[in-house]
């Protein structure tokens, strides 16, 4: 069997409610603007209304990081807040609200629209505002490409440049436009390769993708979750429920192929229409029995993934339908001791079109 591992590392103890925090990401704060990435300025405001309400606390990107990298207890309850594109209703209108609740914000920022002054993005004037005002500017690219292979036949080493260019470039603009940039950069698309992530890595950059679930710890840092807000997601019962949620801790995942062989990556071949998904809880203690048997994970479609369960700390997990072409994920839960919190981890799935392409 070739044993190529593809691992994320989530801790999973009792004192999961201060080792994690949850991440959102929204693009458009707009009842005008594309359906598919936008909520509406209400629906914005009541959600920093429920974390006000509701004792949540908000962190910056910086404290984020430090609590990430240094292995530091967050706050019950802690949230991060991004935005993707820089999109002129970020400045419009949910800079004036973050204002009014004094919640810190992170925006990620494509460089080619301010370059060329596009209209519905922020510019460079406007980004230092938000600096100024307890925002903070991160990389999103120059161009918004994907940074994925087209196919299983792209050039390694073509994607690696192509990459490079694409964070380098951009840092540039940022750097010489703005006081302050952090070093995260957002993948377009919430798209990302084994290769991708190296890349970013050598380069030296915490990067976020979006898919959902807590973040911990054990979280990998090149490819951190988040909840997306827009579209079909962000009404009051399904954010309340996400931003609720809890970070699965000590747990091994792998996709297996229907041989059960380990899968290279969470692009899947053209052949690869099932993947399989293995859960292993790593430590002994009270609960895992609980978690065991509470744990469902769901397939983008909807249709929940059959259980087997293995041992009693390892779980496997089979589609029922073939997987859809494109991004998709399996979302995994599990109720815990608290009211209304459950633990939550989502495994990214990137499946080839009829043409043989990622995209």
């Amino acid at each position: 069997m070739k044993v190529i591992t593809l691992t994320f590392l989530i801790l999973l103890t009792a004192c999961a409610s201060v080792k994690a925090v949850v991440i959102l990401q929204y693009h458009h704060i707009s009842d005008t603007t594309p359906a598919i990435t936008s909520l509406s300025p209400k629906l914005f405001e009541q959600h920093l209304a429920y974390l006000q309400t509701n004792n949540f606390t908000v962190l910056s990107i910086e404290q984020l990081l430090s609590g990430l990298q240094d292995k530091k207890p967050f706050p019950n309850k802690s949230v991060v807040i991004t935005f993707d594109d820089g999109y002129r209703s970020i400045y419009d209108t949910a800079f004036p609200l973050l204002k009014r609740y004094n919640y810190p914000f992170t925006v990620f920022v494509q460089t080619a629209p301010l370059e060329k002054g596009l209209r519905q993005f922020m510019n460079w004037q406007e980004l230092e505002e938000l600096i100024a005002n307890g925002g903070a500017i991160g990389n999103h690219s120059v161009n918004h490409d994907h940074l994925i292979p087209k196919s299983d036949s792209y050039s390694k080493k073509r994607l690696e440049r192509h990459v490079k260019f694409e964070i380098s470039e951009a840092q540039k603009a940022l750097s010489g436009n703005l006081s302050k940039v952090v070093n995260v950069f957002a993948y377009p698309y919430g798209e990302f390769s084994q290769l991708t992530k190296k890349v970013v890595k050598r380069l030296g950059y915490v990067a976020m993708g979006q898919h959902s679930g807590a973040a911990s710890w054990q979280s990998d840092l090149q490819a951190l979750p988040r909840f997306p807000m827009g579209g079909r997601y962000g009404k009051m019962d399904d954010f309340s429920l996400k931003v609720n949620s809890l970070a699965f801790l000590d747990v091994q995942t792998r996709l297996l192929d229907q041989r059960r062989d380990i899968g290279i990556s969470h692009l899947l071949p053209s052949l690869q229409k099932r993947p399989r998904l293995q859960i292993e809880f790593l430590k002994q203690g009270v609960g895992r029995s609980a978690l065991v048997n509470g744990i469902r994970c769901y397939a983008s479609d909807g249709s929940e993934l059959v259980k087997a369960i293995e041992s009693d700390n390892k779980i496997i997990f089979s589609m029922k339908n073939d997987v859809i072409e494109g991004r998709s994920r399996f979302n995994c839960t599990a109720p815990s001791a608290q009211k209304n919190r459950f633990f939550w981890l989502s495994q990214p799935l990137i499946s080839v079109d009829s043409n043989g392409g990622y995209y």
